[in-house]
Parts: structure tokens; C-alpha cells; sequence
């Protein structure tokens, strides 16, 4: 985990690392920096990135990362205000090795963009999309039908996409997020209609984040101290 926002010596640290298996520079600014997302892609054990929040995420050093760092399995991309051509590139490179994805807060994360993604990670048992503005209705029935292992959609906020589509495609779940998208009035409805499914169980991602939940005693699953 970062602890501190110095890219410098951010890219010092990374430069002497090979072997990773985890990563978050959560807030951080990458300030466009190549060298430091060269030095991260030469970590080819890397298994959780968390980037929530970072600003300076180019197409170019993301896409670097996502071809060479193949063993992936959580990958956290929230609120980097990623550019369409970005987004583009990543769902083209991402690894088949991933489980976990957030891209909640793209606003330029398009139906095109998706269509990438479920070809490139057919195995997802996460995704959260929240706040993708772009995301319809569409979006969501394909995702559904490709991503057959499936388990968790958080979509809180995607207005584009009409509450009905969750009753259609979303009963193979084990939870659905979809915070500040149904009325209040609606939410006993679409409960009912999804009797077998976890409906806005987790207000906050924890995808790819170091440490979850209150006692904290261990860092992306490996414990740390003794109870």
C-alpha cells in the first residue's frame, strides 16, 4: 500500500520490485508517468491492483499493465476518470485470469466497451459498473448471458438502465448492488421478483483493496497477526 503520493518515489520503489502479488496506490497520481507503469507490469505475479481514485491513468501504461501482468484476478480501476480510448484498450487486453473488476465511476464505459470485456474476461465472478452512465439496458442482458460464472453486479446509479432488466437478467445472481437507482416504493417489488438473490447488501467495493472489514487482520487475504 502506498504512503505516499511522491510519484518519484513511488517509481523508485516499484523499479526494485519483480515479484508482487499486491498493489494499491489508491489516490495516488501517477502524473502520466510510463516509467512507473512499465515498472509495474514487470511484476508477472501480480494478482490485486487497486488504482481506486488515482489520476494520470493513460491509455498507454494501463494497457501496458493489463498485457504483461497476466495472473490478475482483482483489478480495481474506480474513479480514475478514464478516457474512452483508455477504457477501450483495457477491455481489449485485460487477462482471462480475472475474477474481480471495478470500473464503477467510467462515465465512457460504452456497450462496445463491454462487449470487449466479456470476451476478454469470460471468467468474472465480480463487476462493478456503478455510476456508468453509458450503461443500458442493452449492456446489461449481454453481460448476463456472457459472463455465465457471474455472482455479484453492483450497477448503483446506472440510470440508463431500466429497473425491469434487473428482474430479467439478474436472478442468477448471489447479490445485486443498485443503490440510489430504484424508488424506495419499487425496492420491495424487485426483492420479491429476485427472492434468491442479496439485493444492495454492500454499499462499498472491496474489490482489490488490501484490507476489508472492521478488525482488519489481514492484507488481500493473507493473515497478518494472530487473533
Amino acid at each position: 500500500m502506498a504512503v505516499t503520493r511522491d510519484i518519484a518515489v513511488i517509481r523508485d520503489l516499484l523499479c526494485r520490485c519483480r515479484h508482487l502479488r499486491g498493489l494499491s496506490l489508491e489516490n495516488c497520481d501517477l502524473d502520466n508517468d510510463y516509467e512507473t507503469c512499465l515498472a509495474i507490469s514487470r511484476n508477472g505475479d501480480l494478482k490485486f491492483l487497486n488504482l481506486a481514485l488515482s489520476s494520470g491513468v493513460n491509455a498507454e501504461g494501463v494497457s501496458l499493465i493489463a498485457r504483461d501482468c497476466r495472473k490478475m484476478i482483482e483489478l480495481n480501476l474506480s474513479w480514475t476518470c478514464l478516457d474512452h480510448k483508455t477504457v477501450n484498450s483495457i477491455c481489449q487486453l485485460l487477462p482471462n485470469s480475472l475474477l474481480k473488476l471495478n470500473f464503477a465511476g467510467c462515465r465512457s464505459n460504452t456497450m462496445t466497451d463491454e462487449s470487449n470485456l466479456t470476451d476478454s474476461c469470460p471468467n468474472l465472478i465480480e463487476l462493478d459498473i456503478s455510476d456508468c452512465t453509458e450503461i443500458t439496458s442493452k449492456s446489461l442482458k449481454m453481460i448476463a448471458e456472457r459472463l455465465t460464472s457471474l455472482q455479484v453486479i453492483s450497477a448503483s446509479r446506472c440510470y440508463a438502465i431500466e429497473p425491469i432488466a434487473y428482474i430479467h437478467y439478474c436472478k442468477h445472481l448471489v447479490e445485486l448492488n443498485v443503490f440510489s437507482t430504484i424508488k424506495d416504493e419499487s425496492m420491495p417489488v424487485l426483492k420479491r421478483a429476485l427472492k434468491n438473490v442479496l439485493v444492495n447488501r454492500n454499499l462499498f467495493s472491496t474489490i482489490a483493496r488490501p484490507t476489508v472489514g472492521i478488525r482488519r487482520s489481514s492484507i488481500w487475504g493473507q493473515k497478518t497477526r494472530d487473533d
